[in-house]
């Protein structure tokens, strides 16, 4: 059986350019569905570690939006 999964909206900054404040944006991860609340930072932080990026990595990354497990999965099925 398939491992159900859990897609956490997370932030990413990069640095700026020449005195810039840098840029960031967000973006979807997937972690276990059943990773409790007080954990998904953790879980988050572990996934992001083994992207591998393109181009230089993003200097700080949290979580950005985790909806609850139970909308999600209404998402799913609609």
């Amino acid at each position: 059986m398939p491992t159900r999964i859990r897609q956490i909206e997370y932030y990413r900054l990069w640095p700026g350019n020449g005195g810039d404040s840098g840029t960031w944006d967000t973006d979807f991860v997937a972690i276990p569905a059943e990773t409790p609340d007080e954990r998904i930072e953790g879980a988050v932080q572990k996934a992001v570690a083994k992207i591998k990026w393109r181009d230089e990595p993003p200097i700080l990354t949290g979580v950005y939006s985790a909806p609850e497990l139970e909308e999600e999965e209404e998402e799913d099925r609609g």
